[in-house]
C-alpha cells in the first residue's frame, strides 16, 4: 500500500507528494522550497528514488534542480513540456523575480508507464493546460495525481496560456471524468477528493 504525503510550497501553494512505500519514496511535483521538501524526507526516514513532474509549470518544478542533484535521482517529464524545462530561468525572473533557479536536467521522458522498484503508475496523458500535461494513476490503489487538470470543488485548470488547448483539454476532462468513480484525486492544488465528488 501506497502511503501519500501532501507537502504545500511555494507562493502559489503548489501541492508536492512523497507517495513512499518500505521507506522508498518518489517526490512528485516538487515545486519550491527544496529545504523544507528534504527535511520531510529525513524526518520520514525516506529513500528517494526519482522525480516525476506532471508538467512543467514553474510552481511544480523549482525544487527539481536541487532535489535530484542533492540524492542523485533521475527526473521524469513528458517530452512536450521540455520547453518548459528549458525557460524556467526566464520564467522564474518573470513571476517571482529570481535568478536563482536552474533548469533540471531531463533523465528520463515518460511513455505509458512508470516503473521503479516498488512504484508503478500508468501514465495518462492529459494535454491541454500543458502540451505535456500527464496525470500518474494506480488502479490497484485506486489513485489519481492530476496535476494542474481538475480539483476540488469541480474547478479546472487553466487554459488561457499561448501554448494551452482548450479542445485538447476538454478531451483530457472526459478522460479522467469516465475513470473509476472511487479513485482518490490528488491534485496540483488544494485539497484531495474522491472522484465521485466531481462535478462541473
Amino acid at each position: 500500500m501506497y502511503l501519500v504525503k501532501k507537502l504545500i510550497v511555494g507562493q502559489m501553494y503548489a501541492n508536492c507528494y512523497l507517495v513512499y512505500k518500505n521507506h522508498s519514496c518518489v517526490i512528485i511535483d516538487p515545486g519550491d522550497e527544496a529545504d523544507y521538501i528534504s527535511k520531510k524526507i529525513e524526518d520520514f526516514s525516506l529513500i528517494p528514488k526519482a522525480v516525476i513532474s506532471t508538467h512543467g509549470h514553474i510552481d511544480h518544478i523549482m525544487a527539481c534542480y536541487e532535489l535530484i542533484n542533492n540524492y542523485n535521482i533521475p527526473f521524469f517529464i513528458d517530452k512536450d513540456d521540455e520547453f518548459l524545462i528549458r525557460n524556467l530561468k526566464n520564467t522564474s525572473k518573470h513571476w517571482f523575480n529570481r535568478i536563482d533557479i536552474l533548469s533540471p536536467k531531463i533523465t528520463q521522458i515518460f511513455k505509458n508507464k512508470f516503473l521503479l522498484e516498488e512504484f508503478e503508475f500508468e501514465i495518462i496523458k492529459t494535454p491541454g493546460h500543458t502540451p505535456g500535461s500527464v496525470a500518474f494513476y494506480n488502479k490497484k490503489e485506486k489513485l489519481l495525481f492530476s496535476g494542474d487538470l481538475i480539483f476540488e470543488g469541480g474547478s479546472v485548470g487553466r487554459t488561457d496560456f499561448s501554448y494551452s488547448n482548450n479542445v485538447k483539454f476538454k478531451k483530457s476532462l472526459n478522460k479522467i471524468l469516465k475513470m473509476p468513480k472511487d479513485t482518490t484525486v490528488y491534485p496540483g492544488h488544494g485539497d484531495e477528493f474522491k472522484l465521485s465528488e466531481f462535478t462541473i
